[in-house]
């Protein structure tokens, strides 16, 4: 053989290893449609998927009002800012009210304003906008805390129930 000519390459390795993967792949496939899973992911995708397409129209209509004008970059901006929004209420922890809650709201927003470059009328549309989510939250917080009070006024009633009968049988006289 002459050291000056082209030696083929040989892909045979390559190929068995493409195979296999692929074949792995398949088989995985095949086994997890077989299993039944598939169907409860599938309908938990759908789900999913539909809520993204709600969530995503609010946002939209949020950056809307607030820039006027929706893009990528943007609603980018906006889930940004509400993320740090609500990562600050975490950290508030006990004292969380509506006061402190708009006094980070418009800390925040200033915040981003200043890197952005937002004219004073985009930022307090934006803290406008954002301020509206604690009247969302305290109406869901009143709705859940109504939920616990029913809750347990009916456990507190069947334990009543329980506490009577247990009472009426111990003064009942024993049998001879």
């Amino acid at each position: 053989m002459n050291p000056f000519q082209k030696k083929e390459p040989n892909y045979g390795g390559l190929a068995a290893a493409l195979a296999a993967v692929i074949g792995g792949a398949v088989g995985i496939a095949v086994a997890y449609q077989k299993s039944g899973i598939h169907k409860d992911v599938e309908a938990k995708a759908k789900v999913l998927a539909k809520d993204f397409q709600k969530n995503r129209k609010v946002i939209q209509a949020n950056v809307q009002e607030i820039f006027g004008q929706v893009s990528e970059d943007l609603e980018k901006v906006y889930v940004d800012v509400h993320s740090h929004v609500m990562a600050a209420k975490d950290q508030l922890g006990a004292q969380l009210n509506e006061k402190n809650f708009n006094k980070t709201i418009e800390q925040i927003v200033e915040q981003f304003s200043k890197a952005q470059k937002w004219s004073k009328q985009t930022a307090d549309k934006f803290t406008k906008n954002l301020m509206q989510e604690w009247e969302k939250q305290s109406k869901a917080l009143s709705k859940e805390g109504k939920t616990i009070v029913k809750k347990a006024k009916k456990t507190v009633a069947s334990e009543v129930k329980v506490a009577k009968k247990a009472v009426a049988k111990s003064k009942k006289p024993a049998k001879k």
